[in-house]
């Protein structure tokens, strides 16, 4: 009976060495690999300028890089939506057009402003079917509570035409 035992012992003890032996092997063989990561100097392009500005500065030239249609409405969204920039909102969760997660009960957060313009894209403008006229398209979507939503966009969107119109105006003249 003990030499039963004692053989038993040694055949359950060859297994075990065995077993380590293999993991051991498995292990070197992961360990000679390259590691399963995505280097990000070879997938990712260079960001688009904007990134290095603040929103108020390169908001519009995201919105063109990022195809929004209607940017002059968009950014007027954001000018209102935002205080013009200045909101908590903005400067502390870079949501620059008051995106809502009705789920959660609360705003959404951003790590950059040009996040909450991909979102506007992705969660807003799906829903766009051009050539509809976008003012019309914010009110059947229900964008905003407030009845004067559109007309304050409007005067928004008339204010940084003509701040545009004197700009260029002026960078002309100066080249005369």
């Amino acid at each position: 009976m003990i030499e039963f035992i004692v053989n038993t012992l040694r055949v359950v003890l060859f297994i075990g060495v065995i077993a380590c032996i293999g993991y051991l092997a498995v292990q070197e063989d992961k360990r000679a690999e390259p590691p399963n990561t995505i280097t990000t100097t070879d997938t990712i392009a260079p960001l688009p300028c904007f990134y290095d500005k603040l929103a108020s500065e390169g908001l519009y030239e995201a919105l063109e890089f990022h195809g929004i249609h209607h940017p002059e409405i968009v950014y007027a969204q954001a000018v209102l939506e935002t205080g013009h920039f200045k909101s908590s909102l903005c400067w502390n969760k870079n949501n620059l057009f008051g995106l809502y997660n009705s789920d959660r009960e609360e705003y959404h957060e951003f790590e950059h402003w040009a996040e909450s313009v991909i979102a506007y894209k992705e969660w807003v403008q799906k829903r766009y079917r051009p050539p509809e006229n976008y003012y019309s398209f914010l009110k059947r979507i229900r964008y905003a509570s407030d009845p004067q939503y559109i007309i304050k966009l409007k005067q928004i969107v008339k204010q940084e035409n003509d701040k545009r119109r004197y700009a260029e105006r002026d960078t002309l003249s100066q080249r005369v």
